[in-house]
């Protein structure tokens, strides 16, 4: 009689499994076991998928099995990505054996979405599994491999089936197996599966093509396989940075988004309204007249009276404007007397600075008169050169006189 023991599952689930994996609702990769089905930055398209299909889907990124699919927009963000995979079918009891297509005449609408049933512990008892040296459930990711309480052949076996064997348990790959005999309760136990082998095709990156066949008495427990496979391992990536999901290294965000403490997050956080950033970013930049606030999620208006510097970080950096003055522009300057604007001095202090000489004032602050322009210092508009007249900004126009 086999003991198991159970052990609660500590590692991520359905991160990485040949390019597949769940984004959430946030745009965030989820271990949930719903959300958008992704491949390598895309979506696939529900054409000829199914039940059988969606269900070796699941298992392939480390989940029990399959909950229930379903196709038709689920998220308002999901049309910036390209759509990668069609045609997707998958079949077979004990390995699938799939096929799919790169090219597609889908739209979004016909993404599928898919909820997998989350596992208590890496390998179904049912399916694969490994067994320690005393005969016990491990996921340790190394030990005897098993299939329904029996064990595994070699013949066939190879370093991609191997991969995918490991996958299936909820692995990320495989480091290295063995055919020679490691325990001796192995006598004791039927040889359930023989000529297991997922083809090394290109296919293999994405979906395996595999087959087996049931064991019989002419085998031999000389060729059980033993089987070290690798964890999940994410780089943990600096502020400013994501996980590469190709290969997990590091990539800085790109503009307009940001990430704000060193994270293992495949993806970077969307700037809030109101905001910007450059890339690599560990935080986005809220324009004049707000500030950032202390979660980085939003932009909060200064309160009446006040004006901020853009770039903002906190509520005290919202200045009251000096006496007799108000906040203008929205928030992101104080009013000044006739030909003084307002100046930032930092980012929590300013002041009512005269303009200077080729500069003019617009709204609250000092700007520079154009090329073919003079002004006075205190001055609120620029004289231009012959032939040309002012428009009150900081171009200029062909005079009609």
């Amino acid at each position: 009689m086999i003991l198991f023991a159970v052990f609660v599952m500590l590692s991520l689930q359905g991160v990485w499994a040949g390019g597949f994996y769940l984004l959430d609702a946030n745009q965030q990769v989820t271990t949930s076991g719903k959300g958008l089905l992704m491949y390598s930055g895309g979506t696939v398209c529900e054409d000829a998928f199914n039940d059988e299909t969606a269900d070796w889907i699941c298992r392939m990124m480390g989940y029990a099995s399959l909950d229930f699919w379903t196709n038709g927009r689920k998220y308002t963000w999901h049309d910036k990505y390209p759509i990668k995979l069609d045609d997707i079918q998958c079949s077979g009891s004990v390995v699938p054996y799939c096929e799919y297509d790169t090219s597609h005449n889908c739209y979004h609408i016909e993404d599928v979405w898919l909820s997998c049933k989350i596992k208590i512990q890496k390998g179904d008892l049912n399916s694969f599994y490994l067994l320690d040296n005393t005969e016990m459930f491990t996921q340790s990711g190394h030990g005897l491999l098993m299939y329904q309480e029996g064990t595994v052949s070699y013949d066939g076996f190879d370093d991609t089936t191997a991969d995918w064997i490991c996958r299936f348990m909820g692995y990320e790959n495989a480091a290295d197996w063995v055919n020679d005999r490691q325990f001796s309760f192995q006598d004791d136990l039927p040889i359930k599966l023989n000529n297991l082998v997922c083809s090394n095709t290109s296919y293999s990156d994405i979906l395996p093509k595999c087959q087996s066949r049931i064991g019989t008495a002419d085998d031999s427990h000389d060729e059980d396989i033993w089987i070290w496979c690798n964890s999940v391992v994410i780089a943990e990536c600096p502020a400013g940075y994501k996980v590469k999901l190709k290969n997990k290294l590091c990539q800085e965000c790109p503009p307009t988004t940001y990430s704000p403490t060193p994270n293992t997050n495949f993806t970077c956080l969307h700037c809030p309204e109101g905001s910007s950033s450059p890339a690599a970013s560990p935080y986005c930049t809220c324009v004049g007249g707000s500030y950032l606030s202390a979660d980085y999620s939003s932009c909060q208006a200064c309160p009446t009276g006040t004006a901020s510097k853009e770039g903002s970080t906190s509520s005290g950096q919202c200045v009251l404007c000096p006496e007799g003055m108000i906040s203008i522009d929205d928030g992101k300057a104080c009013s000044c007397n006739k030909g003084y604007g307002w100046l930032w001095t930092s980012a929590e202090e300013g002041t009512c600075s005269p303009c200077p000489v080729n500069s003019f004032k617009t709204l609250g602050t000092c700007r520079q008169c154009p090329v073919e322009a003079t002004s006075l210092p205190l001055s609120e508009g620029c004289t231009c050169a012959v032939g040309l007249s002012w428009d009150g900004e900081i171009v200029w126009t062909v005079s009609q006189t």
